[in-house]
C-alpha cells in the first residue's frame, strides 16, 4: 500500500479519535490533510470516510480551497495537457489507469471543465481563443456566404464548414470558461445550467434570425425572378408562363442567395462577438482557476 495512502488512513482515525473526545477543532485540520492524501492517492472509498469525518467535525467546503490541484493531481493535469494518454501517464508516473482516471476527474472538477482538450484552453486563457476564434468564425461564414447555385461541394461546403466547427469549439470552450469562473463549487451545477440554457437560447434566436433573413430572401428572389422571366417571356412572343426548367433555375437560384445573405448577416454577428469581446471580457488566465499546473 503506497506511504500518503497510509498515512491518509492514520490521519483519518485520529481525527475521528479527537472528534470523539470533544476537540473538533483539532480533528478538522488533521481530517483535511487525510482527505487531501486520499484524493492525491485516488482512493476513492478512505478519501469518502474522511470527508464524512471532516464534516462531522465542523468542516465546511468554504475552508479548504476546492480549486487547489493536489501535487499528484497537477504531475497528472500537466501530462495530459501534453497529449500523453491515460497508460502513458500511468506509466510514468508508476500508477494505474484507474488512479490517473480519478485524478482526472477531480482536475475537471475543480477547473470547471469536461475533457481532457479543455485542459489547453485553461493553461492559454479564455482570452486569447476568444480573439482569435471569433475572427476565424466570421472568415468561415464569409466563405459560405460566396455560395451560389454553380459552386462544388468541397470548395463551397466543405472548406469552410471544417474552418467554422474546428473555431467554434474555441469559441465553446472559452465561453464555458469564461462562465464557470470565480464561481463557487456550491454554485457550479446552477452556473452551468445556465450556460448550457443560454446556448439552447441563443441558439434557437439565432436560427430563428438568420432563418428568416435566408427565407425572406428566397421568396423575394424567386418572386422577382419569376416576374422577369414573366415578361422576358412575353417581350419575346412565348408564353407568358416561364418552362418548369426555367422555374427551376430560378428556385435554385434563390435557394443559393438566400442561404448566403444569411451566412453574411452570420458572419456580421461573429464580428460583432469579436467586439463585445475586446470591450467586455477582461478575464485573465489566473482568474480561469486557482489551480496551477
Amino acid at each position: 500500500m503506497p506511504i500518503p495512502l497510509t498515512r491518509a488512513q492514520v490521519l483519518a482515525g485520529y481525527g475521528a479519535f479527537l472528534h470523539r473526545q470533544g476537540d473538533a477543532s483539532r480533528a478538522r485540520p488533521v481530517l483535511a490533510e487525510a482527505l487531501r492524501l486520499a484524493e492525491g492517492c485516488g482512493a476513492g472509498w478512505h478519501a469518502e470516510r474522511a470527508r464524512v469525518e471532516w464534516r462531522r467535525a465542523g468542516g465546511r467546503t468554504g475552508t479548504t480551497p476546492p480549486r487547489q490541484l493536489t501535487p499528484q493531481e497537477a504531475a497528472v493535469a500537466r501530462l495530459a495537457k501534453a497529449g500523453k494518454t491515460n497508460q502513458e501517464i500511468a506509466g510514468q508516473l508508476y500508477l494505474t489507469v484507474n488512479t490517473v482516471e480519478t485524478h482526472l476527474r477531480h482536475v475537471y472538477q475543480k477547473l470547471g471543465i469536461h475533457r481532457r482538450t479543455d485542459l489547453r484552453a485553461q493553461s492559454i486563457g479564455a482570452r486569447p481563443l476568444l480573439l482569435a476564434g471569433s475572427p476565424a468564425v466570421a472568415g468561415g461564414m464569409y466563405w459560405l456566404s460566396r455560395l451560389h447555385e454553380h459552386s462544388s461541394y468541397p470548395g463551397a461546403v466543405l472548406g469552410p464548414m471544417l474552418v467554422t466547427a474546428a473555431d467554434l469549439g474555441l469559441l465553446f470552450v472559452s465561453a464555458t470558461l469564461v462562465a464557470m469562473s470565480r464561481v463557487r463549487d456550491e454554485e457550479s451545477g446552477v452556473a452551468a445550467s445556465l450556460g448550457n440554457t443560454g446556448q439552447q437560447i441563443g441558439g434557437a434566436i439565432g436560427l430563428a434570425v438568420f432563418g428568416t433573413i435566408a427565407w425572406t430572401v428566397v421568396a423575394n428572389s424567386v418572386r422577382a425572378g419569376a416576374v422577369h422571366a414573366t415578361t422576358a417571356a412575353g417581350r419575346a412572343g412565348h408564353a407568358a408562363r416561364p418552362s418548369q426548367a426555367g422555374l427551376t433555375a430560378i428556385y435554385h437560384h434563390a435557394l443559393a442567395a438566400g442561404f448566403s445573405r444569411a451566412f453574411l448577416a452570420a458572419a456580421a454577428a461573429m464580428l460583432l462577438a469579436l467586439v463585445i469581446t475586446v470591450v467586455t471580457i477582461r478575464i485573465k488566465r489566473a482568474d480561469l482557476g486557482e489551480a496551477t499546473f
